[in-house]
């Protein structure tokens, strides 16, 4: 004789544990030094550094001078940024000594890092001026593609806070997401932007 039977069992799904410390994230730090600390001070050309930055002054001017510069308070006021242009323009162009001396009276050295580390990664941005022109001609030969509409980019940050500032891009192949067109295989045809 022979007897079975069927008996629900229950298994209990682990648990996922959760670090026992909080991630600590990335935070600038700015801690302030002296000039002489840095290296190299001395031996930089300050008067070949002006000019970029009374550019700089020609945007700072148009702004309202009672906001305040930056988030940070140490960023001062636009009114004071403002007086800062007014006596960059009065330094007399490629003279290395008043450069520094200006440089040195109006601004305050920092030590930047990460968490008070003072190694780390930074990036900057920039503005390319590319020449060009409507139709192919003499030197310009090869079209500037503008944003493919079919690419996709997800900041997974907005999925998964410890993800913050991390971006995926790509386009949907069959209700996928795959990694968009290589260079080589955008200049070989595999998009063409109309």
């Amino acid at each position: 004789m022979v007897i079975s039977g069927c008996a629900e069992i229950t298994v209990p799904l682990p648990t996922p544990t959760l670090s026992q410390s909080p991630v600590q994230r990335a935070e600038l730090t700015l801690d302030q030094i002296e000039f002489s600390e840095l290296k190299q001070w001395n031996s930089e050309n300050f008067a070949s550094v002006l000019p970029a930055f009374v550019r700089s002054c020609d945007k700072i001017e148009k702004r309202n001078p009672k906001s305040q510069f930056g988030k940070d308070e140490r960023m001062g006021t636009v009114a004071e940024w403002i007086a800062i242009c007014k006596d960059a323009r009065n330094i007399r162009p490629g003279n290395k000594i008043e450069a520094k001396y200006f440089f040195e009276t109006r601004f305050v050295a920092y030590v930047a890092g990460n968490l008070s580390e003072p190694e780390g990664l930074f990036t900057g941005y920039y503005e390319p001026e590319i020449a060009g022109r409507w139709g192919q001609e003499g030197d310009f030969q090869i079209p500037i593609y503008s944003r493919p509409t079919d690419l996709i980019s997800i900041n997974l940050g907005s999925h998964r806070s410890e993800m913050a500032g991390t971006q995926l891009a790509g386009r949907v192949v069959n209700n996928k997401l795959i990694p968009y067109y290589s260079r080589a295989e955008i200049l070989a045809g595999s998009y063409w932007c109309p």
